[in-house]
């Protein structure tokens, strides 16, 4: 069971605050999250059929973005430079909420829980290709970043587009 349903949130609930921060869009949701320490009691406010409530949520590690539903953000753990990104594959919702053109698709960068990746990645980012692979959806990034750590991987290349120009990052490790 998820932290929030643990802590009572239900399906149909809708998210107004995360430690005391108001949550306006589902990116929010993600980047608020993001920024929570792991152990800690966050209060959440929703509402609830015309009543607003607030629970504590205990925060818990993230899951792996294969063990994510619905599109929604994921926070990346434990993949190579990825790792406390959190993600979003770009739907048509997205689409239409960021201005991109309709045959822009791709994984998106929302927030960053490390603080040493901004220089890496910004929120915005569009990660276009990893290891010469292109990424259309999450299901390519996570198939190519898991081979990587299959493969014992040592060094990525990775490709963003960053605000309609390209950006080249290698790792090595």
């Amino acid at each position: 069971e998820s932290p929030f349903g643990a802590a009572g949130i239900r399906p149909g609930d809708v998210v107004l605050e995360i430690g005391g921060h108001p949550v306006n869009a589902p990116a929010e949701l993600g980047f608020r999250l993001s920024l929570q320490e792991l152990g800690a009691a966050v209060p959440v406010t929703f509402h609830r059929a015309g009543d607003r409530q607030t629970v504590s949520v205990e925060m818990r590690a993230a899951v792996r973005a294969e063990e994510t539903l619905d599109g929604g953000p994921v926070k990346v753990t434990g993949l190579g430079p990825f790792d406390g990104v959190v993600l979003q594959e770009i739907g048509p919702a997205l689409r239409d909420r960021l201005g991109l053109p309709a045959d822009r698709g791709g994984v998106i960068v929302l927030a960053l829980d490390d603080p040493r990746q901004v220089r890496n990645f910004q929120p915005g980012d569009i990660v276009a290709e990893i290891n010469g692979t292109q990424i259309a959806t999450m299901e390519d990034f996570k198939a190519v970043t898991e081979a990587a750590l299959a493969d014992g991987k040592r060094s990525w290349k990775v490709v963003l587009n960053r605000r309609g120009g390209l950006v080249y990052l290698t790792w090595r490790g």
